[in-house]
């Protein structure tokens, strides 16, 4: 499965998406709820990327 390995803090990355730690983590736990991806530390896996191009899709 196709794996995004983060290489800074979630912390860092929210900051660098304009938006605080707490509602990039409720972002990722929806994403999860949803079965789109997993998260494995500092890796995301995605487990669904066509229910992810299609939220894409659709926003």
């Amino acid at each position: 499965m196709p794996t995004v390995e983060l290489d800074i803090p979630k912390s860092v990355l929210a900051a660098e998406l304009g938006t605080v730690s707490e509602t990039l983590s409720r972002a990722l736990r929806t994403l999860q709820d949803k079965d789109l991806i997993r998260t494995e530390d500092a890796d995301i896996v995605l487990t669904d990327v066509r229910g992810l191009r299609h939220l894409v899709d659709s926003a």
